[in-house]
């Protein structure tokens, strides 16, 4: 806000910068589960990329996505969906952690801002790993991408859920 106001703009620049961003975001993250879930060979490459495309502008300008700009916190959360469930099906399928670290990484930081909304994406994580990885790899290596993405939660999601644990 201090660089924008030292330019002589003023703070709607700002405003609308994080709005773009948060399109951009739900935009991208719908691109990439598309393009990251779908198999495509050379000949359907491009319908699969203009799929993903159309899939990414429906996210970000859809009615309810454009009621609810101007509830930064659940439109941030909104918008990392399709990209945190993006990457976890990525560590399900290619069985790698370092996408679990990714998704938790992205988890935490946007995906469990309200409560609420954090509940939400975990189920759509629980139905993601049924779906994808528990009935496509082994128990040990499911269990390891599991808990990669726990431990890496509960350390980055510790600013939230240590005032909760505190209220028990």
């Amino acid at each position: 806000a201090v660089i924008i106001h030292g330019r002589g703009l003023d703070s709607s620049v700002m405003v609308k910068s994080i709005v773009a961003l948060h399109l951009l975001v739900a935009l991208g993250g719908m691109y990439g589960l598309v393009v990251w879930t779908l198999p495509a060979d050379r000949n359907r490459r491009r319908s699969v990329m203009a799929g993903a495309f159309v899939a990414g502008l429906y996210v970000s300008l859809n009615v309810w996505a454009v009621a609810h700009v101007h509830q930064v916190f659940m439109f941030t959360q909104y918008a990392a969906t399709p990209l945190i469930l993006g990457l976890w099906i990525l560590a399900l399928q290619r069985r790698r952690p370092v996408f679990a670290l990714l998704a938790a990484l992205t988890f935490a930081l946007f995906g469990a801002t309200i409560p609420h909304f954090a509940m939400f994406n975990m189920a759509v994580l629980v139905i993601a790993s049924v779906v994808v990885g528990a009935r496509t790899m082994r128990w040990g290596q499911f269990g390891r991408i599991i808990g990669a993405f726990a431990l890496a939660g509960l350390v980055l999601g510790a600013f939230f859920l240590l005032p909760l644990l505190g209220r028990c």
